[in-house]
């Protein structure tokens, strides 16, 4: 379940520990829910709305992606800010992220509800497939796992 912690049981036994999960935030600043799923596979980060922030939500990635993913992101996002709906990341592997505000984070996060509230932001980072493909993209392809975009695109001039 959580990215930091080792007294938290993988598979979630723990989701209901908020307590638990408050002092682990406080203890790590952050964690990462991933909720497993051969095809809707997804994963958030847990404290960056303690800081202020949107937290970050990822659909179609595997728990290591995950991980990795939001290892790379959240440093900067502490640092400098949560990207914007519409903003493009091209990291220098050359795979391309974009923003989406996800439109309810209630549906899809609940132990970030649980934890901080309805008043809960998030922001989607939306990945392209290994072609340059965008999930909007009827040609998107990812070994058949999907990647459900949750908000609505704001393209930015």
């Amino acid at each position: 379940m959580c990215r930091k912690c080792d007294e938290f049981d993988p598979d979630g036994a723990a989701d209901d520990d908020i307590d638990g999960l408050r002092e682990a935030i406080r203890h790590h600043l952050w964690l990462v829910k991933c909720v497993p799923d051969e095809i809707h596979p997804y994963a958030y980060t847990l404290g960056l709305h303690e800081m202020g922030l949107p937290e970050l939500l990822a659909t179609g990635v595997t728990t290591e992606r995950a991980l990795a993913l939001f290892d790379l992101f959240v440093p900067d996002v502490i640092q400098d800010g949560a990207p914007a709906p519409g903003d493009q990341i091209v990291l220098a592997e050359g795979a391309m992220f974009e923003a989406v505000e996800v439109d309810h984070p209630d549906a899809h996060m609940d132990l970030g509800v649980k934890l901080f509230g309805p008043k809960l932001r998030a922001v989607q980072l939306v990945w392209t497939d290994g072609f340059g493909r965008w999930p909007w993209e009827a040609e998107f392809s990812y070994g058949g796992i999907r990647q459900p975009v949750l908000g609505v695109r704001v393209q930015n001039a």
